[in-house]
């Protein structure tokens, strides 16, 4: 397909797909005639705009399948939606005043809502529901007070950051603890590989992987230039790709590992 996506009031400032390439999804900044810009939603095969969502800062998530997306309100009232996107209907929002500090999909029918706050006199909570609409399925007994969580590429499982300090890898349908790892001192975000079956875990001059099912260490890469760069992987998880910052893309130039190559591999 080629062509233009016509119907929009405002410069678009953002273009996702959704992965199942199905829908494009746009939004645009605020200006004249709205004070948040749009969200727009277009069939990908005929360039038609299908329904329009309501616009907040902050984060917007696909579902692993495709079929929703998630809004959450990271500046203003710090309330997650979610819509679908073959109808264009909510199929769930937080209570007004509840404020959520992560949301994240676990598959199409479920949804990890981390340190979850229903009011200012109740207490944090992290728990998954169960989509549509949004009855509790069980609460996360360990890494409650974390910030940081990571699904899997097929939210069966995810990764979520304690403050003890340890990673726990729990089973999605379930909420039962599959592995912890023990979280090195400097620290960010864990990844997974794009197939699933690793975990990378950085810390100050390296990034090791772990063996989702046996959860053995089985590769270790230096990272001479410390860990503030974007890395990305190959659609099958092989390999791993490390950008450089803007500021020196020149010098530095884009570097590659084959994650294969280790010996236990």
């Amino acid at each position: 397909m080629s062509g233009s996506l016509d119907g929009t009031r405002l410069p678009i400032s953002e273009v996702m797909w959704s992965p199942d390439a199905r829908y494009i999804v746009t939004r645009s900044v605020p200006g004249k005639g709205s004070s948040t810009g749009d969200l727009c939603i277009w069939n990908a095969a005929n360039g038609v705009m299908v329904h329009t969502l309501p616009n907040v800062p902050g984060d917007l998530i696909f579902s692993q399948d495709g079929r929703r997306i998630l809004l959450h309100d990271q500046t203003n009232t710090h309330s997650v939606s979610v819509f679908d996107l073959d109808t264009g209907l909510s199929i769930f929002v937080t209570p007004k005043g509840a404020q959520v500090a992560q949301a994240s999909f676990l598959g199409g029918d479920r949804l990890l809502l981390l340190n979850y706050q229903s009011s200012e006199k109740e207490a944090f909570h992290s728990f998954v529901l169960e989509l549509p609409g949004g009855r509790e399925l069980y609460r996360l007994s360990q890494g409650t007070n974390s910030f940081i969580a990571v699904a899997s590429p097929d939210g069966s499982a995810y990764l979520v950051v304690g403050v003890d300090p340890r990673i726990y890898l729990f089973d999605s349908a379930t909420g039962r603890k599959l592995n912890t790892y023990t979280e090195p001192h400097t620290f960010d975000a864990p990844v997974f590989t794009r197939d699933g079956k690793r975990i990378g875990i950085y810390s100050g001059q390296s990034c090791t992987f772990v063996d989702v099912a046996t959860g053995r260490e089985t590769l270790t890469i230096p990272l001479a230039d410390g860990p503030d760069r974007a890395i990305h992987f190959s659609p099958h998880g092989s390999m791993m790709y490390r950008l450089p910052q803007q500021t020196d893309v020149a010098t530095s130039g884009l570097h590659a590992w084959d994650l294969r190559s280790h010996p236990d591999d």
